[in-house]
């Protein structure tokens, strides 16, 4: 994982928002926000997976994103922004306890739709949804 802006301090529940950012929208900063505010989360991790794993950046380049994402999150101390070398939750998961340790709490942070779409995708070379929901938590927001 690779960080563009770190919050300061290391938090004990992280809440992580992953997506294309295309661009990052007043949606996710409230998403954000929420998780801050209602959920005693400390710090939230804005990460762009390096490839995506079902389709390609287009239009606007995987840099271009993290300038955007960067300037949206720049008002709050607790947002972090990093791009990930994985790009399921899973993997992002992973790579999140590699660098905050065993006892920071994962929280992804997403929309009803996003969360439907990983219940039920194919995840053939990982674990099933259920035993990845043993690493990290889903806290899911309505549309």
């Amino acid at each position: 994982m690779r960080f563009l802006r770190k919050a300061p301090l290391t938090p004990h529940r992280l809440g992580i928002l992953s997506g294309a950012f295309h661009p990052p929208t007043r949606a996710h900063l409230a998403l954000a926000q929420s998780a801050l505010d209602s959920f005693q989360t400390e710090e939230v991790l804005f990460v762009m997976p390096e490839a995506f794993p079902h389709k390609l950046y287009e239009h606007i380049t995987l840099h271009q994103r993290l300038e955007m994402l960067s300037t949206a999150a720049a008002h709050e101390s607790r947002f972090s922004v990093a791009v990930a070398e994985g790009g399921l939750f899973l993997e992002i998961a992973r790579e999140c306890r590699a660098y905050y340790g065993k006892d920071t709490r994962l929280r992804f942070l997403c929309g009803r739709d996003t969360a439907e779409r990983i219940l039920h995708w194919e995840y053939t070379n990982h674990p099933p949804i259920e035993a990845q929901l043993e690493e990290f938590e889903l806290l899911v927001a309505p549309r």
